[in-house]
């Protein structure tokens, strides 16, 4: 497994945050690559609407992210509430708006830490408002942001599937026009399906040619810095589901970090070694909320559920080629350590030892936060559990280096 700190030039955002959309398409229960097809739609409207290409890569952008703000598996919504669809009553709007604040909240967070323009980030927190004013902030017409407006528009035409009939995104597009809808974007996404728009959405090769769609001068090319960002970002976007998630990646990032400089681990494999740490749980986003807030014991099938998060994060991690080589690592942060683990067979030590690092730093994070299905563990009992769990020699080594890490550093 490869590892090195800065991926292969010519990498673009937009390449990255499509592989991951798929994680969050998957968490609101969308089509596969809803994601990927709004960013489309965005992109060919702010070329029908004349924005500059800045604004057009941007939109791109916007569309890749429109469910960032995911709250994943909940609490089944009052009947008839359809979410991001026409026809939601005001009533129904209201009960929303504390969950849609949430949202609004974490998709910002998400366009901040991703160092977007501010714009980006107003479009998220606008698409689930309005022209008629009904949406759950009460924002009508100019006033939502055009971004926003944009957005709205994408991602309900993008939902009716990767092959679209023309006359059925027309009559869904009319029946909202003016309602639901912007009345000037829907008749601009018309003349687009007339010219080719939903041929081209039901391309199986969409995303490939994504990129397309962003002015070479314009593109948000890949490097160390944003690779980062985008770590943390979904590392967020799990953990801010529920308070007490807190910032589990980050703490666990910062553990496996300092452990694996204790025992000496080279430097690009930290930065992979932080970054899995970040994302090892973003298969989470698929765990409904009222199992990770259990306060007794899992069922089985909530526990079958609960174990896929792994492989799940794995999986999304391996559609992005920047990532694809952390999904050893993270595959495996919830094996066994005793020696009856099925850990992946790396020939490089140094690599079977951060898998071993990663999974204890997991461990020790989660043991020393409150859960809802035990107390606050003391220091001397969550050293104590760890010692009885951790058999293999590699785990052991890890286990002495996290010690030293957390216990001794100064």
């Amino acid at each position: 497994m490869p590892t090195v700190g800065l991926p292969p030039s010519g990498e673009r955002m937009s390449d990255v945050l499509a592989g991951m959309s798929a994680i969050l398409d998957a968490a609101e229960r969308r089509t596969e690559g809803h994601a990927v097809r709004t960013a489309w739609i965005m992109g060919r409207l702010a070329g029908e609407l004349g924005l500059s290409d800045a604004r057009r890569t941007d939109a791109v952008l916007a569309g890749l992210l429109v469910d960032a703000g995911t709250i994943g598996p909940h609490a089944a919504p009052p009947e008839g509430d359809t979410g991001r669809r026409s026809g939601t009553s005001r009533e129904r709007d209201t009960e929303r708006r504390p969950l849609h604040l949430t949202r609004t909240a974490r998709a910002r967070a998400a366009a901040a830490t991703l160092e977007l323009p501010g714009h980006i980030g107003q479009a998220l927190a606008d698409a689930d408002e309005r022209w008629d004013g009904r949406g759950p902030a009460g924002t009508r017409r100019e006033r939502i942001s055009q971004d926003g407006r944009m957005l709205a528009l994408a991602s309900l035409v993008a939902g009716l599937g990767p092959a679209p009939g023309g006359s059925e995104v027309e009559r869904t597009l009319r029946a909202d026009r003016a309602r639901a809808l912007d009345p000037g974007l829907v008749d601009a996404v018309l003349r687009i399906g007339k010219g080719g728009l939903w041929t081209e959405l039901a391309d199986p090769d969409l995303v490939s040619t994504l990129g397309t769609l962003e002015a070479p001068a314009t593109v948000r090319w890949i490097h160390d810095g944003r690779l980062d960002a985008i770590a943390v970002a979904f590392a967020d976007i799990v953990d801010t589901r529920t308070p007490r998630m807190g910032r589990h990646g980050r703490r666990v990032a910062g553990f496996a970090v300092r452990t694996g400089r204790e025992l000496g681990l080279d430097p690009a494999l930290l930065v992979d070694l932080r970054r899995a740490a970040m994302l090892h749980d973003v298969g989470k986003l698929l765990v409904p909320i009222a199992s990770l807030e259990k306060p007794a014991e899992l069922t089985d099938e909530e526990r079958r559920v609960v174990d896929e998060h792994a492989r799940t994060s794995a999986a999304t991690l391996a559609r992005t080629r920047v990532f694809a080589r952390l999904a050893p690592l993270v595959m495996a942060h919830h094996e066994r350590l005793d020696g009856n683990g099925m850990f992946p067979a790396i020939p490089e030590p140094s690599v079977a030892m951060a898998i071993r690092v990663l999974a204890l730093s997991d461990r020790y994070e989660a043991m020393t936060a409150e859960r809802p299905y035990r107390p606050l563990l003391s220091p001397t009992q969550v050293w104590s559990i760890l010692d009885e769990v951790v058999g293999e020699p590699t785990a052991r080594a890890a286990l002495r280096a996290l010690r030293r890490a957390v216990v001794d550093a100064p």
